[in-house]
């Protein structure tokens, strides 16, 4: 993780079998099977805007990068 301007940023990534766009999109949707992911995007949407949230990067027979972005300012206690 590292901070970024006014933002921290999360990356998780692995270099295993990719993830289609579409796949991406379904998992990130309402509808997702991968109930997980799609509330933790949701919930920080929910909590810091639209600008916040989940992001997933990949490419087939490349790998997955999963982004987390949320304001720095919600690490301060």
């Amino acid at each position: 993780g590292k901070i970024d301007g006014d933002e921290a940023v999360i990356r998780i990534s692995d270099n295993g079998a990719g993830i289609s766009q579409e796949r991406i999109l379904y998992i990130l949707s309402k509808d997702s099977d991968r109930i997980g992911l799609s509330n933790i995007n949701q919930r920080l949407k929910l909590l810091y805007g639209e600008a916040y949230g989940l992001k997933i990067v990949s490419a087939v027979g490349q790998g997955t990068e999963v982004i987390f972005r949320f304001p720095k300012s919600s690490l301060e206690l």
